[in-house]
């Protein structure tokens, strides 16, 4: 960390009078945090290896046998046979490790530790999905040309940003800037296991250069709020197949999870940050919005329910529940309409 943050203090510039303003500048402050954290990496740390299938868990002596006769054999027969018996020697330790540590579980971290035992990850695989014309595809391709018509709709709905029924619009409210402080706060509170973005950086390399140059980060965040915009635009969608579905040919059957980048998430947090202090301050969600919200839950939002239901029938009177559910309601809203509003 000492070399690393070493090197950042030489390489991570303040701001120059000579370079250009605007969006311009913005692009230009990225591209140099992004060169200068990827130089920092390649020169101070350690690439990650692979995984030696000798130095995991379940590795026993019978495997260091195996592998031994696999290496020593003179003949074809003899190495075809060896490698043979190594793949077998091999399935059997993974199965009878497996068996034992499950069946010495004490609680459910022990389980899903399991499924990092394998070259740190699990191996997940979904089957062929049917297409427009209800044929079955196998391709990575031809799949990710369903899940985006799926999830990822070309052409959404037009929506004015004013509708005749949008509420009295609120008093314009000044945003202050982003400090350092608050950009450290954001840190805090991440996870160092998160899974970064297509650049691969994550929170503690974020972290580090934070500390390392606190101005950096709080001038490319404040310049993303005068611009109304940020340029990490790319993500990393990993399909994951929800559970006990009967059918996983269909796109339905499976959930999409984003990994977007990092330093993205750090901004958007300081946004809502902010955004729900001025809720908060200005009172402008009513006290039955739950969702998104400090202090709210959905336990409040059931003893909610539940109180009106009661009040409902002990007062001799019927009432009725009408539950939505919104199919891609929010990859469908109109950011116009949105900024309108609030």
């Amino acid at each position: 960390m000492k070399a690393f943050t070493t090197l950042l203090l030489r390489s991570l510039i303040t701001d120059d009078d000579s370079e250009p303003q605007g969006i311009e500048l913005l692009r230009n402050k990225i591209k140099q945090f992004d060169y200068t954290i990827e130089e920092a990496s390649r020169q101070t740390l350690k690439p990650k290896q692979a995984v030696d299938p000798r130095g995991v868990r379940w590795w026993n002596d019978e495997c260091s046998a195996a592998h031994t006769l696999a290496h020593t054999a003179s003949t074809h027969e003899e190495k075809r046979k060896a490698n043979k018996a190594l793949r077998n020697t091999v399935a059997h330790a993974k199965c009878t490790w497996a068996h034992e540590q499950l069946h010495h579980a004490t609680n459910s971290k022990d389980i899903w530790r399991l499924a990092k035992t394998r070259k740190g990850r699990t191996t997940n695989s979904f089957s062929a999905l049917r297409d427009a014309t209800n044929t079955l595809v196998d391709k990575p391709d031809q799949k990710s040309v369903i899940f985006q018509q799926k999830f990822f709709p070309a052409e959404p709905c037009h929506t004015e940003p004013s509708q005749h029924d949008d509420p009295p619009p609120f008093t314009m409210r000044t945003w202050d800037k982003i400090t350092s402080d608050e950009v450290t706060k954001a840190l805090a509170t991440t996870s160092p296991s998160s899974a970064p973005g297509p650049s691969g950086v994550g929170y503690v390399t974020l972290k580090w250069a934070h500390a390392a140059r606190p101005e950096v980060l709080t001038n490319i965040f404040n310049l993303c709020i005068d611009h109304g915009t940020h340029l990490w635009k790319l993500a990393i969608v990993v399909v994951i197949n929800k559970p006990h579905k009967p059918d996983y040919s269909i796109p339905k059957a499976y959930r999409l999870i984003s990994l977007l980048e990092c330093v993205r998430k750090i901004l958007e947090k300081i946004v809502a940050r902010q955004i729900n202090t001025d809720i908060e301050s200005f009172g402008i969600l009513p006290m039955t919005q739950f969702g998104s919200r400090p202090h709210h839950n959905a336990i409040d939002a059931v003893a909610t329910l539940v109180h009106c239901i009661q009040a409902t029938r002990m007062s001799g009177n019927v009432g009725t529940l009408l539950l939505f559910d919104i199919s891609g309601f929010f990859d469908n809203i109109n950011p116009l309409h949105t900024d309108e509003t609030f």
